[in-house]
């Protein structure tokens, strides 16, 4: 059956910063974000510098070749030039979809941001950004944002600052339960897989004490329990709170930050069956290859683990529907969501949707034809996806 869900809202549940300053940019910083991730593989003998991309996702370290060969042969460069030389009406060129960016971003980026999001029909972010809550920052979004409170800065900060653990906890807990309480973040974003190389397990207050100075003093063996302690504490308060902690898992984009393979959402299996901590609040973001079927038994399995599709979603995209419909057999569809993943460039966060539309509309249509469900629980199933499992999670009405 053949279903239409372009007109219908979308709520990207991760997102980064967009830059909407009206200027002009070249091919390469265009779609270099593409391969977001590649400059933790870089190797010191390479003839291109990683050093130039100061963190703030400049492709300048790309060679030529790598630029040509890769990143304009990856699927999510083909689908961006084909459907964005439609929405222009131009050529179907890399050349050609750059020049009509750039004339209407010279004009007026953010009437253009615009054009994307309500092509789209975006209309909410959440988004994983250092600043604090009102920064004007956010105002390159032009729609409803809520904002993910950073814990890792705090963590590291406030082990440099504090005397003891306990002293760490309880200014730990007074930061994330204002930010919740009285700031209104709607969640949590930490990166305890990447950051801890053992597999997330319990942690006592008693014994992020015993090694709190040792941690101090820089010992990796140390700093990782004390911050699996504070990890372990922010669970707790995520039943209490009603919150949910944002995680990197599957496909994070940064292969080699730590060790791909720490990243499988069944590390978590220990942990959560500990009775303490099963009524956890947990949202696995970026779920996809390699750990799509773990991130689904995870979220089958829990009451309250939720899944985000964010930077999979465009990045795998001749393969979503497939990833999707992986999902879909056997998680709740009532606890999957999509996110862009997107740094800087709005053309992201509008892929994203319509990827996300269109591979709702394969998925979906194939199950109506198999007859495992009927054409309104096939709509009603694309409107929790794209935004209703969102406005529940985050109690937004």
């Amino acid at each position: 059956m053949k279903f239409d869900f372009s007109h219908l809202p979308y709520f990207d549940n991760h997102t980064h910063l967009l830059n909407v300053t009206n200027r002009e940019i070249d091919l390469k910083e265009y779609m270099g974000p593409i391969n977001h991730g590649y400059v933790d593989t870089i190797p010191e003998n390479a003839h291109f510098s990683p050093n130039s991309y100061a963190g703030n996702n400049s492709p300048q370290w790309l060679s030529d070749d790598m630029f040509e060969n890769v990143t304009l042969n990856m699927g999510l460069s083909k689908t961006w030039v084909h459907w964005l030389s439609e929405f222009f009406g131009c050529d179907e060129t890399p050349e050609a979809v750059l020049a009509e960016r750039n004339r209407r971003s010279l004009a007026d980026m953010r009437a253009y941001t615009r054009s994307l999001y309500q092509d789209q029909n975006i209309i909410a972010e959440v988004v994983d950004a250092p600043h604090p809550m009102g920064d004007p920052a956010m105002n390159c979004f032009p729609c409803d944002v809520y904002r993910l409170f950073q814990t890792d800065p705090l963590v590291w900060k406030l082990l440099s600052e504090c005397e003891s653990y306990a002293e760490l906890r309880d200014r730990f807990d007074a930061a994330v339960r204002h930010a919740i309480v009285n700031e209104h973040f709607v969640g949590i974003k930490c990166h305890v897989l990447e950051v801890c190389r053992r597999a997330p397990h319990y942690v006592s207050a008693e014994e992020a004490e015993k090694c709190y100075r040792r941690a101090k003093d820089g010992e990796p063996d140390a700093k990782e329990t004390v911050y699996m302690a504070s990890f372990c504490h922010m669970l707790l308060m995520t039943q209490t709170l009603d919150f949910p902690v944002h995680l990197h898992t599957g496909l994070t984009g940064k292969m080699t930050y730590k060790d791909i393979r720490n990243c499988d959402p069944l590390c978590f299996v220990g942990l959560l069956n500990d009775t303490r901590f099963v009524n956890s609040h947990l949202m696995f973001l970026h779920v996809g290859f390699p750990f799509v079927r773990s991130a689904s038994v995870m979220a089958q399995s829990y009451p309250n683990v939720w899944i985000d599709f964010a930077q999979v979603l465009p990045w795998e995209v001749i393969n979503f529907p497939s990833i999707l419909e992986d999902v879909m057999s056997f998680a709740s569809h009532g606890k999957i969501s999509f996110g862009s993943g997107a740094h800087g460039h709005p053309e992201l966060n509008w892929l994203a949707a319509k990827i996300a539309k269109k591979s709702l509309e394969i998925v979906l249509g194939r199950a109506v034809e198999r007859s495992f469900m009927s054409a309104r629980q096939a709509e009603a199933t694309a409107e929790q996806l794209l935004y209703k499992n969102l406005f529940r999670l985050y109690k937004l009405g």
